[in-house]
């Protein structure tokens, strides 16, 4: 399965472009299916001008996101374990295990917002 970094849909199997916006996955194509690098103006092989778009690459910024955005929902999940254990052994300190789960709640809501993924048409 590939994720499309342009279209942001997964396409099955090993495709060599994306089902939804046509592009290539971290090559130029030619019309016979030589392989090129990115930066390429003509097929090394045919020499054909005719190369496909390939997918945006994958910026340092947003493999920050995917890591901080695990990590939130790591704490959350790890979160929820405490504060079901919290609830069945010492149920008066709820509050402030019910604050800090509010401020992990709006801290994922931030994530989600900054880290959307932009659609293209």
């Amino acid at each position: 399965m590939r994720f499309c970094r342009d279209c942001h849909k997964f396409t099955a199997g090993q495709p060599a472009f994306c089902q939804f916006c046509g592009r290539s996955y971290n090559v130029k194509l030619c019309p016979r299916g030589h392989r090129n690098p990115r930066a390429a103006d003509a097929c090394a092989t045919c020499g054909s001008h005719e190369l496909s778009t390939p997918h945006a690459p994958q910026s340092g910024m947003s493999r920050v996101g995917y890591v901080f955005g695990f990590a939130i929902l790591t704490a959350l999940c790890i979160f929820a374990g405490y504060f079901a254990y919290s609830i069945l052994t010492a149920p008066g300190n709820i509050l402030l295990l019910m604050q800090a789960g509010l401020a992990l709640g709006c801290l994922l809501l931030l994530w989600m917002n900054v880290f959307k993924p932009s659609k293209h048409k």
